[in-house]
């Protein structure tokens, strides 16, 4: 006889019922030996069992809510859990436009200040707000969304576009002469910035700066050398650029330098 749970079995007949396993695989049986005490005889015992499929917990956490712009979040979802199979695939919506899917637990990213997501625009506080989402993919191909709710605070960054230029090798020019000048500018909030642009001549001593109106809001473009009554017979000139990004701060390039010959 076979007792378990208070139930006598007889051997030699295949019984059902329900069992707590953990099984790497997801079988539908097992098979027991048993051992009659009266008759010394043995058997194996067909046992049917069925594993309830347990719904995966989806979490995660976040190193810090808060920061400045660009903000650098690492997101960790050790805390997911699938208990009766495994969590395929970890799908991120971070709340700013951007999703990701991965097959790790963490993961970073970076939040940059936009007024479109200021609940605020109209105060002085200048926070931007995300709510990412995660999701979980089980074993069996399931999507599972987490509920927990992190509210990622983005603060506006007062700092200015850099400006680098890219200009030819000579140092000399002759008045007339065609000068092909270009820049490369970024902005901490807004990545590589499209318009904005000045460039300017100025002596060494910065009694005369000259507008070139034809490279306003141009990173490329082609200006002629300007005469004697713009530059007043001045020789040794600088040349530099400048971005203005949104918010309105000013960022100047590292003035080049060059010789006029007239």
């Amino acid at each position: 006889m076979f007792s378990d749970t208070g139930k006598k079995f007889q051997t030699k007949k295949i019984h059902y019922g329900f069992y707590r396993l953990t099984t790497e695989e997801r079988q539908d049986y097992f098979y027991l030996l048993v051992r009659d005490k009266n008759t010394e005889q043995t058997d194996l015992l067909k046992i049917f069992y069925q594993v309830p499929d347990i719904e995966p917990s989806v979490c995660f956490s976040v190193a810090s809510d808060e920061g400045v712009s660009p903000f650098v979040v690492a997101f960790d979802a050790l805390c997911s859990e699938d208990r009766d199979g495994k969590i395929l695939s970890y799908r991120w919506d971070f709340g700013d436009g951007k999703k990701e899917v991965v097959e790790e637990a963490k993961i970073y990213h970076t939040y940059y200040y936009s007024s479109d997501a200021d609940v605020t625009p109209y105060d002085t506080d200048f926070i931007a707000r995300y709510n990412p989402i995660l999701e979980i993919q089980d074993s069996e191909g399931n999507w599972f969304v987490s509920y927990d709710s992190v509210d990622l605070q983005v603060h506006k960054s007062s700092g200015v576009p850099k400006v680098f230029l890219n200009v030819p090798y000579a140092y000399d020019f002759i008045v007339g002469e065609e000068l092909t000048v270009s820049l490369l500018a970024s902005d901490i909030e807004e990545g590589y910035l499209r318009t904005g642009f000045s460039w300017y001549l100025q002596s060494q001593d910065k009694k005369i700066r000259y507008d070139i109106d034809q490279c306003r809001d141009y990173k490329k473009c082609t200006f002629t050398i300007p005469g004697a009554e713009v530059l007043q017979d001045y020789t040794d000139m600088l040349l530099y650029a400048q971005a203005q990004d949104t918010d309105g701060n000013i960022g100047i390039s590292t003035p080049y330098p060059f010789v006029i010959h007239y």
